[in-house]
């Protein structure tokens, strides 16, 4: 397993250090050759932290953009710099909010599943979704539930960016990804399982953020998830 870690960051520059600590911790334990990929947008001084940090980690790399691109954008950049040495993809947010120590629960689930990709998931048994804001608790269930049955897709957190999948995973749907925000989440799994891959869960603990101010605006992120459902469910 040869793990290429992407990670996109708009000004997450409090949380960066102690998730690439955990991050170096724990992969080269299960990956020989690895890489830590950020793609950082803002102006709040994350590069710089991202220098010192370098001369440490030397696996440590990144592209940086001045504004905000949007999740769905952030990813796709991302996703295209992927050297052909790689083996899998793992995906998570800047902000804590999800915790590398579990990464030997999705690689066993993996193994023991053969699943292409597999999910962290906040909504099967065993999972917690600790965030704060009782909207963001709301919108991530209904809308879960709503895609699912709508898709016919039986994975209980379509919205969950805590993945590892396959390169073939992303070699086969980068350049069908049209989603700018957060929809792109459900877009990428709803468009995998559109290729035949197969798919499985791991439960996970959702944290609450320490550092900084969430990116989620409610009344933003209910338009983008309503005007999503028309987008997909026509294309399929």
């Amino acid at each position: 397993m040869k793990i290429f870690c992407l990670i996109p960051a708009f000004n997450e520059k409090g949380n960066l250090q102690h998730l690439i600590e955990g991050l170096f911790k724990i992969i080269p334990k299960y990956s020989p050759e690895y890489k830590i990929f950020f793609v950082i947008q803002g102006n709040d001084g994350s590069i710089g932290i991202l220098k010192k940090l370098k001369l440490k980690y030397k696996n440590l790399d990144w592209v940086y953009y001045p504004k905000a691109l949007g999740i769905g954008r952030a990813y796709k950049i991302g996703f295209n710099k992927i050297d052909d040495n790689f083996t899998h993809v793992l995906t998570l947010d800047a902000d804590l909010n999800h915790d590398p120590a579990v990464l030997p629960d999705f690689i066993k689930e993996m193994k023991k599943t053969k699943a292409d990709l597999v999910i962290g998931s906040r909504f099967v048994r065993g999972g917690i979704f600790a965030d704060r804001r009782p909207w963001k608790r709301l919108i991530s269930s209904l809308m879960n539930r709503l895609m699912t049955k709508l898709t016919g897709i039986s994975i209980h957190d379509i919205s969950s960016g805590y993945r590892l999948m396959t390169r073939e995973v992303i070699e086969n749907i980068r350049n069908e990804l049209r989603e700018t925000g957060y929809p792109n989440y459900m877009e990428l799994i709803i468009k995998t399982v559109r290729h035949g891959f197969k798919l499985s869960e791991v439960p996970i603990v959702y944290k609450s953020r320490v550092w900084g101010k969430s990116k989620m605006g409610k009344l933003k992120t209910l338009y983008d998830y309503l005007g999503f459902l028309p987008r997909i469910l026509i294309t399929s």
